[in-house]
């Protein structure tokens, strides 16, 4: 009786170190998709940075061809 109980519990050890392991890799492989996905982020945010650039020239120069050719009358 006691071998068998020994048994068991050393298969409900195994048991727990196997959900564990896997519990391991699951976090694992959200921390790398979460760092892929920051990467991915961070190049969005460069990118809206450099439109918002772009557009802030392009507004300027709309607004300097409006007084322009207005002669200043705005």
């Amino acid at each position: 009786m006691e071998s068998g109980l020994r048994a068991s519990g050393d298969r409900d050890l195994g048991d727990m170190a196997q959900t564990l392991r896997a519990q391991q890799h699951t976090i694992q492989a959200l921390a790398i998709t979460q760092s892929q996905h920051n990467e991915k982020l961070d190049r969005h945010e460069a990118s809206l940075t450099a439109a918002h650039g772009k557009l802030d020239r392009i507004i300027g120069m709309l607004d300097r061809l409006l007084d322009d050719g207005s002669g200043g009358s705005r």
